[in-house]
């Protein structure tokens, strides 16, 4: 029984370096090699001039739904 907890532990303490040493690859700068990555801030307006966005109709057209309900006992 002790030896088979020992295995378990030894197996998930593998796990967790493993682990820690995929977290510290991704850390790890790019090679110079790679692209530039390109970097855009959304949180600013961008000045850009808006026209016919928010048109308003003349005439508002009214929906009337009918999909054919009556009260029968039909199915």
């Amino acid at each position: 029984m002790k030896n088979a907890i020992r295995s378990m532990v030894a197996f998930g303490l593998a796990l967790v370096v493993a682990g820690a040493a995929d977290a510290k690859a991704a850390d790890a700068p790019a090679p110079s090699s790679a692209p530039a990555v390109k970097v855009e801030h959304f949180d600013g307006d961008p000045g850009w001039e808006g026209h016919n966005n928010r048109i308003v109709p003349d005439t508002i057209k009214t929906v009337h739904q009918d999909f054919g309900y009556s009260p029968t006992s039909l199915a």
